[in-house]
């Protein structure tokens, strides 16, 4: 009896530990991707795959065709040769910036479109040929931004005639992005943009980095803008936009050109525009930054640090600017962004 009763002991016990072992198995197979996000989107599904073309889907168009407002969507590594209309309210995340690639082809067309009133956040995509080189149409972009409120951040873009081209888009963050080799712009906020945030991108090798036209109370902040023809310009009506914190490298025609009423340092902001700023970057040791500019960083230029604050002591006159940067760096600031080497840019401008 005793022997019988061991007996069943135990196999209730291999029992109980076959099912913990099994269900621990389940726990570690279970995907997190799957589990994070509403839609996943791979170039290698097929109708094999277990929810094709219900929430897996083989390209990104089907994925947003299938999406709701606030939905997110992960697309995995791969080159997407698609132009992209975004008329929702979408999360919409890349799993890696150098592999997940959405490529226009160069057809003419925007490769992402974002239209009404509509807002996406954007991340971990390579963006490019966007447009068409002989037309040369610079609203034709990487990214159009028909819409307020969208958040750019973590992406490559590169290639296009436009990277980023806004009209009648506010409220915009841009951020940690890579803006290369886009034949014209960089990026353009060509009319009613105000309010947009430009922070740790890297500019390099774009015809003009950032043009802003016609739009107010803008920030460009801690920026590398290095290898350009010509950097910032404001013009035809941009007005209480600030830019300060950036680098400026190796410019071959000119690093700023505004005739407008802005400005290049925190520390000169005047009273009047009380009414005008309201969201200016305050989490910074020093409210008086300016730019760093590689033109202006020597003793034998003029740029002398005596109270070694990292400031340097005059203003820099910013050729075709209207003001001048009244507190300009004495060294190069940090900047956050994931495609930025710093030992770089200080050994190849500033060495």
């Amino acid at each position: 009896m005793i022997i019988k009763e061991k007996t069943f002991t135990l196999l209730i016990i291999i029992i109980l530990l076959l099912s913990v072992q099994h269900f621990c198995g389940c726990i570690e197979r279970e995907d997190p991707v799957e589990k994070k996000y509403d839609i996943i989107v791979d170039d290698d599904f097929t109708n094999q795959t277990k929810g094709f073309n219900i929430d897996h889907f083989k390209n990104l168009n089907s994925g947003i065709a299938a999406s709701s407002d606030n939905m997110s969507i992960y697309v995995k590594s791969g080159v997407y040769n698609e132009t992209i209309y975004v008329d929702k309210n979408l999360i919409i995340e890349g799993e890696n910036a150098y592999t997940t690639i959405l490529d226009g082809g160069h057809k003419g067309d925007d490769v992402i479109h974002v239209e009404g009133n509509r807002q996406i956040t954007l991340s971990g995509f390579t963006i490019r040929n966007g447009g068409n080189k002989s037309k040369h149409n610079v609203d034709v972009a990487g990214i159009d931004l028909r819409s307020s409120g969208n958040k750019i951040t973590g992406n490559i873009i590169t290639n296009n005639i436009c990277g980023i081209y806004g009209r009648y888009s506010d409220n915009n963050m841009i951020e940690k992005n890579l803006f290369y080799r886009n034949s014209e712009y960089g990026s353009y906020m060509y009319l009613s943009c105000d309010d947009n945030n430009f922070s740790n991108n890297v500019f390099d090798n774009n015809q003009y980095c950032l043009r802003i036209k016609g739009s107010q109370r803008c920030q460009v902040f801690f920026n590398v803008f290095v290898n350009n023809t010509k950097c910032l310009y404001l013009c035809c009506g941009a007005k209480y936009n600030v830019i300060y914190g950036n680098i400026f490298c190796n410019t071959s025609e000119w690093d700023a050109y505004d005739t407008d009423d802005n400005r290049w340092d925190l520390g000169s902001i005047p009273g009047s525009w009380n009414h005008h700023i309201n969201n200016i970057n305050t989490k910074i040791d020093n409210n008086s930054i300016g730019n760093f500019w590689d033109s202006y960083f020597l003793e034998e230029q003029g740029a002398y640090d005596h109270n070694k604050d990292g400031i340097i002591d005059k203003p820099y006159d910013i050729p075709n600017a209207k003001y001048d940067d009244n507190h300009p760096l004495a060294e190069p600031p940090l900047i956050d962004n994931p495609f930025f080497n710093m030992d770089y840019i200080i050994e190849f401008c500033f060495s």
